[in-house]
């Protein structure tokens, strides 16, 4: 689990909010679409999955919203909070709101904990866990109806945390 299955499953939530889907932008050649079930672009919304390239103030447009996914290491959360306050901190205009997600790719390393850590480190900063989920751990597209309790209460934390 990373940047381009969150960024498939924002996509699904949006276009299930807005009646169609968002546009989609692919760091990877293709991988974001083949996770998505319903790929018609139409909305003015945009999601881009920028994948493991650093992101620079230059990348996002006014209106951007950025979505920093981690994994639940605390060195790697350590580093995606920092690159959001770099986005999105004091210093700048508060023209984006920003998220990190921190994510599992195993059983083995819960997000839980890293996730509470990061929100008391940083006040006012938005930070969701997402935990290991079979139906996100398989290629091809998500299937909303596998999705765990858990990761739908996720998805709907960062819509919530985006205003959307």
């Amino acid at each position: 689990m990373g940047t381009t299955t969150v960024a498939s499953l924002l996509a699904s939530a949006v276009a299930s909010q807005l009646g169609i889907p968002p546009r989609l932008i692919d760091h990877s050649g293709g991988d974001l679409i083949t996770r998505v079930t319903s790929a018609a672009p139409a909305a003015e919304h945009w999601i881009r999955d920028l994948g493991p390239r650093a992101v620079n103030d230059a990348d996002l447009p006014p209106d951007a919203h950025p979505v920093i996914v981690t994994s639940s290491d605390p060195n790697r959360a350590d580093a995606a909070l920092a690159a959001l306050q770099r986005l999105t901190g004091p210093d700048k205009e508060e023209r984006h709101r920003g998220i990190v997600v921190v994510n599992s790719t195993s059983r083995r390393r819960p997000p839980r904990e890293t996730a509470v850590r990061l929100s008391r480190t940083a006040p006012g900063v938005a930070v969701v866990a997402l935990a290991w989920d079979p139906a996100l751990a398989t290629p091809g597209p998500v299937d909303p109806l596998r999705l765990s309790s858990g990761t739908i209460a996720a998805v709907g934390a960062i819509l919530r945390a985006l205003q959307m």
